[in-house]
């Protein structure tokens, strides 16, 4: 896992382009990601060592005891954006797909209200804020391509 403090770029030139990161924002702000797929030796995982594992998001950000997912202000997934013959490009997509989005509830366990379009380019602009080059990265809400792929308003 790596962490990008705020006020920290994301070098988006050291990521494989072959991976899709999953990534969550923390209380502070610190912009944690990992590769989804991960040797289990890897990753601080009950399991036996050698094998490949999808991690989840909420293995970025462990609660208590690491048993359950820890609080997180977003989370989502990062990956590259391929040109038409299907190699890689300088173009990153950052999207919202990941239940930190989708089942937010406050101290209390109450459900919050859904602003995914608005979380996820916050999050953007909080990388660009920190000097990541917005014109390499690409947000993407996936509720709303959801929708419109259904034709649902």
């Amino acid at each position: 896992m790596r962490t990008v403090p705020p006020g920290t770029p994301l070098d988006l030139k050291s990521l494989n382009p072959n991976t899709k990161y999953l990534w969550v924002v923390d209380a502070e702000g610190n912009f944690k990601f990992a590769p989804e797929r991960q040797n289990s030796s890897d990753f601080m995982k009950p399991i036996p060592p050698g094998r490949e594992i999808s991690i989840k998001h909420g293995d970025l950000q462990p609660g208590e005891g690491g048993l359950a997912r820890g609080p997180a202000r977003a989370g989502g997934e990062l990956q590259n954006i391929r040109h038409a013959d299907g190699t890689p490009s300088d173009m990153w997509s950052i999207n919202n797909d990941s239940s930190y989005t989708f089942r937010r509830v406050d101290a209390n366990g109450q459900p919050l209200p859904w602003a995914p379009a608005e979380s996820i380019e916050a999050v953007r602009q909080h990388l660009i804020d920190g000097g990541t080059p917005g014109e390499k990265l690409v947000a993407g809400d996936v509720l709303a391509a959801d929708r419109l792929k259904r034709g649902v308003p």
